[in-house]
This record gives C-alpha cells, structure tokens and sequence, in this order.
C-alpha cells in the first residue's frame, strides 16, 4: 500500500460584497449654528468614514467617524453627505450621484420678525406677520 502524506490545509474567506445603505434625517436648517443627526441604515459592511461635499459632489472631503450616525453642525453651506462602507478585502462602497447623497439645504439666518415663506405654502400662515421669500430652495435627495 502506498505511503499519503497531506499538506496543511488552506482557508478561503469569502466577504460579502459591501451595500452602501441609506442615509437618513435630512432637513432644512438656517446657516449658522444648528445640528442634525443623520443616520444610515441597511448597509452591509462596517462604516470606514463619512464625507461631506459642499460642491454637488464635485469634491469629497472626509469625515473621521466609524459610526452609522453622524450629527452634522453648524453647517453655513449646502451640503451632501455620505457614508463610505467596506467589506472585508471588497472595495468601498457608497452611492454615486444617482440618486444623489442626502443634501443638507440652508434658509438664510433670519430675525425673529422675518420669518421664511416656504416654498408650497398657498399663503403666509399670519398674514399679520412680515414674511420674506428664502433665496435657497430647501430639497432632500438621496
């Protein structure tokens, strides 16, 4: 009977392939000082780093934060944001512009006398009241 002799056996892993997700928890907020949580959800992966972009998505800057959640502040221009998602040795992952990141759209900072006329409102809500048209068109898209 002949001699076997076998070598050390080798592990594959296979990782799943990263899924990006959704973010969550736009809103409109006036430029200055505010706060927004956003949330991301339904991603496969662990998240390595969320980015914001202040140029519809024409440059991507990084945010060092590992967590699903992220709390935009003080925000004084339009912004996008996404979270970066990878999978084991899978490359990252995240949404391209179609459909674009969650945008985060900014009123004008405005005295408690003035206040906005949103865009859909028939009419102002007290017509006693001052009211202004807000320059920026408050839009979420994902």
């Amino acid at each position: 009977m002949p001699c076997e002799a076998f070598s050390s056996a080798a592990t594959i892993t296979v990782d799943p392939a990263p899924v990006p997700g959704d973010v969550t928890g736009g809103t409109n907020v006036c430029t200055g000082t505010n706060s927004t949580l956003l949330t991301l959800s339904g991603y496969t992966g662990s998240v390595i780093r969320w980015q914001y972009s202040t140029d519809s998505g024409s440059t991507w800057n990084d945010i060092d934060n590992t967590s699903d959640t992220y709390t935009a502040t003080d925000l004084t221009d339009t912004t996008q944001f996404r979270a970066v998602v990878q999978s084991g040795v899978c490359p990252e992952a995240f949404h391209p512009l179609q459909p674009l990141p969650l945008t985060l759209s900014l009123y004008p900072a405005m005295s408690p006398r003035n206040k906005c006329l949103y865009r859909n409102q028939q009419h102002p809500p007290d017509p006693v009241r001052t009211y202004r048209i807000c320059h920026q068109v408050a839009v979420l898209n994902r």
